[in-house]
């Protein structure tokens, strides 16, 4: 299936994309592989909630119960009630506090402190030594709802640029286009780029003379890999790590020729969001902090970079989920905008903000051949689509910001 067929396709899915919901799981972590059963866990030990690598801030609900606070109002810590089973006749303690017992399972709110904060439930029983299970979650100690925007498939505009030497990147079409919506609603742009194109431009074709204007502009403007070329789909669901890397590194050598330094960021999205679970660490190795996807099971384009299904059923619901081996952040796409038609922008951004776990970031996406009107699948309104969901986040108080630090203490 082509890109444009599988756009098509996926289009009659996006305008309930934000209602749509998976049952919440419960498991213990070995690793970042969730279980769903006690068998083979630490004395019969299995945390349910929170889950490893879950983020939490205090608008939050479950597991979510408060946040103590200064006399000021700063937040001195978040408390958590955090649930699972234990064998019934065990003592039971959570990071030192006894937990409460019904049965098998047990009860416990504690407080967290730090950005990262591990999590302990021990379990003493008939006087042997205390078996214990761990995880690790963060806090948001500071956070402030936010919003950041991205465009994937970008190539045609620096060809564009490229061929008729505009005196400035903004008389191109589309970059125009994009700095009016910046100064509209301070909107961070953040454009995935293709090393070449169909007919044989490449990233190495573009001039540097643009580099100073690039470097006026990167408060708000930065380009970021997305893969070697736009064929075949799904490039790197099967390469090697060493593929993908090969591949990241000569667009990142070509973003800093022509941009410079302060233009690019690591990628965010990989074009059609899979790779191999054994790239995880090496993307890290080489700056990648954050990932965006749909994450969505019922489907045969998931865009959820080949993740468990329990973990992918959680993102598909919640904002954030930490791979705590590599320390990448996996981020829930709330709307393809170029898939959500003109009249469902605003039902589905109020979907999002309705629910707490998915109302703290709202992740925007669209693809950037449906911009252009040579294109066979242009869409007329694409520009009007961003006006609407931009002003609605922005009248609702949401900070624009790039996604490759989704963790940073903000406020």
């Amino acid at each position: 299936m082509k890109r444009r067929d599988f756009l098509t396709t996926l289009s009659s899915l996006t305008a309930g994309l934000a209602l749509a919901k998976h049952d919440l799981f419960a498991g213990v972590i070995a690793g970042n592989e969730l279980q769903t059963n006690s068998s083979g866990n630490p004395g019969g030990i299995r945390i349910d909630s929170p889950c490893q690598g879950a983020v939490l801030h205090r608008r939050l609900k479950e597991p979510v119960v408060g946040c103590a606070e200064d006399a000021n109002g700063k937040p001195l810590a978040l408390k958590v009630n955090v649930t699972g089973e234990a064998p019934a006749n065990a003592a039971v303690k959570v990071n030192g506090v006894t937990a409460g017992r019904e049965g098998t399972t047990f009860a416990a709110e504690i407080e967290l402190r730090q950005k990262v904060n591990e999590i302990v439930v021990t379990a003493e029983e008939n006087g042997k030594s205390a078996s214990e299970s761990r995880i690790k979650v963060w806090w948001l100690k500071n956070s402030v709802p936010r919003y950041r925007f991205t465009v994937d498939d970008t190539i045609f505009f620096l060809r564009d640029i490229a061929s008729k030497q505009y005196k400035s990147l903004f008389d191109d079409y589309f970059l125009g286009h994009m700095r009016n919506l910046h100064e509209k609603y301070g909107t961070k742009v953040a454009l995935n780029l293709f090393y070449e194109s169909e007919n044989g431009f490449t990233l190495s074709d573009f001039p540097d003379r643009y580099k100073s204007e690039w470097r006026d502009n990167a408060d708000w403007l930065r380009l970021l890999f997305h893969a070697k070329r736009e064929f075949p789909d799904a490039p790197y669901k099967n390469a090697p790590p060493e593929e993908l890397i090969a591949d990241f590194r000569q667009v990142e050598r070509e973003i800093k020729r022509f941009a410079g330094e302060e233009s690019y960021l690591p990628t965010t999205v990989v074009h059609f969001g899979e790779i191999r679970p054994d790239a995880y660490k090496p993307f890290a190795g080489v700056g990648v902090t954050a990932l965006s996807g749909y994450f969505r099971s019922e489907s045969s384009y998931p865009v959820s970079y080949q993740i468990d299904e329990p973990r992918r059923a959680y993102l598909f619901d919640h904002d954030f989920l930490v791979d705590v081996d590599s320390g990448i952040t996996f981020s829930k796409i709330d709307m393809v905008l170029n898939l959500t038609s003109l009249n469902r922008i605003v039902p589905t951004l109020e979907a999002a903000l309705a629910d707490p776990n998915t109302a703290e970031f709202i992740d925007l996406l669209t693809h950037e051949q449906y911009f252009w009107p040579f294109y066979k699948n242009y869409i007329p309104d694409h520009w009007d689509r961003l006006d609407r969901a931009f002003a609605f986040v922005t009248e609702r108080g949401y900070r624009p910001v790039f996604i490759n630090d989704p963790l940073a203490d903000i406020g």
